[in-house]
């Protein structure tokens, strides 16, 4: 990644630092944070060096408030998470905002396991999932995940975090024709 990069993407990196410090404490992402980003990402769009229109901005929000905001109808992450992902596709466009997702995704689902073979309640996720398995078939409908939780929500900022720089890094080194 250029300098050029790193001084346009300083804010969102910044913030999204501390917002997951924030989470990791409180569990909850202030919306002044994610406010800030959000706008911060349209008003850097419209800088002829950022690579992205006020179209791509606003289409990367959409993306980003759209994906994660199924995961919250079902349970699985907060709506500061929601805000926070639409917040950096704002930054990114549609396109990155879609590889953080699946990456912070993933990348969850890793963490969300390992926390429960620590904490011993493997057999407790495996049942309860089974039941929003058959409830998905016999109900035709997203079964509400968090209703029964194995205990406190894990925070997803850091994730979402860590999958932002893991994208920005990647595309730094295909700029950089480090990767073809």
């Amino acid at each position: 990644m250029n300098q050029l990069h790193l001084i346009l993407f300083a804010p969102l990196l910044t913030l999204l630092a501390w917002a997951s410090v924030t989470d990791c404490r409180s569990r909850r992402i202030p919306n002044w944070i994610t406010a800030g980003l959000a706008l911060g990402g349209l008003l850097t769009s419209f800088l002829p060096q950022s690579g992205l229109t006020p179209l791509g901005s606003i289409e990367g929000f959409g993306v980003g408030f759209g994906l994660s905001f199924l995961i919250y109808l079902m349970g699985g992450q907060g709506a500061g998470d929601v805000k926070l992902l639409a917040a950096v596709g704002s930054w990114m466009g549609p396109a990155k905002a879609m590889e953080v997702f699946v990456l912070a995704a993933l990348v969850s689902m890793v963490v969300a396991i390992g926390y429960v073979l620590v904490r011993g309640r493997m057999t407790e996720l495996c049942g309860s999932s089974m039941v929003a398995v058959w409830r998905l078939i016999t109900e035709r409908r997203a079964p509400v995940v968090g209703s029964r939780s194995i205990g406190k929500p894990l925070p997803h900022a850091p994730v979402i975090f860590a999958a932002t720089v893991c994208v920005l890094l990647y595309r730094a080194r295909i700029w950089s024709g480090g990767v073809v």
